[in-house]
C-alpha cells in the first residue's frame, strides 16, 4: 500500500514538472516596451532609464572595466561599470534556459558555465590583507555573486 502511494506521488509530481516545462518560455523576452534597441549600439531600458551598451566587452578584469567604459565609444557621455543593482536589473528570470538576459536587446550574450559580468560594487568588509572582492552576475545561470577583482570577466556598460 505505501509503495503505490510513493508510486502515485512520483508520477504526480513528474506529471506537474511536465505541464510546468511545457508552459514555460522557450526564448526569454522583456515585456513589450521594456527595452528600446536604438541601431547604435545601445538599448534605453523604460524601466529603469538606464541606457546600456548592447554588445559584450571581451574578458578583463574589474578594475580595466572601470577604466574601459568611460571611453566606450558609444553616442552619448557618462559611460561607467554598472553598480551590482545596476546590472541585475538586467536578470530575465523568467527565461526557460540561458542566457537569462532579454536575448531580443543583448543578443550574443555568452552562456558558457561561468560567463561572469563585472559590476563596479565592492564586497564590504573583506579582512586586512585579503584578495580584493567585486560583485558579478551570470547570464549563464541567474545567479549574482562575488570574485576576486583580480580574475577576468565580461562586461557591458551603462550610463
Amino acid at each position: 500500500m505505501r509503495r503505490g502511494r510513493g508510486a502515485l506521488l512520483l508520477a504526480s509530481v513528474a506529471a506537474i514538472a511536465v505541464v510546468f516545462a511545457m508552459t514555460r518560455k522557450a526564448a526569454s523576452s522583456a515585456p513589450p516596451g521594456r527595452y528600446v534597441i536604438s541601431g547604435d549600439g545601445t538599448v534605453y531600458d523604460t524601466k529603469t532609464k538606464l541606457t546600456w551598451q548592447q554588445a559584450t566587452l571581451p574578458v578583463q578584469t574589474q578594475s580595466v572595466a572601470i577604466a574601459e567604459c568611460p571611453s566606450v565609444g558609444l553616442p552619448g557621455s557618462g559611460w561607467r561599470l554598472p553598480t551590482i543593482k545596476e546590472l541585475h536589473t538586467l536578470m530575465d528570470f523568467s527565461a526557460a534556459a540561458p542566457p537569462y538576459i532579454d536575448q531580443k536587446a543583448f543578443p550574443g550574450t555568452p552562456t558558457a558555465n561561468q560567463s561572469a559580468y563585472w559590476s563596479s560594487s565592492v564586497q564590504v568588509g573583506n579582512p586586512a590583507g585579503s584578495l580584493a572582492m567585486g560583485w558579478t552576475v551570470y547570464f549563464s545561470s541567474p545567479v549574482t555573486m562575488f570574485n576576486p577583482t583580480n580574475v577576468s570577466a565580461y562586461v557591458r556598460c551603462v550610463r
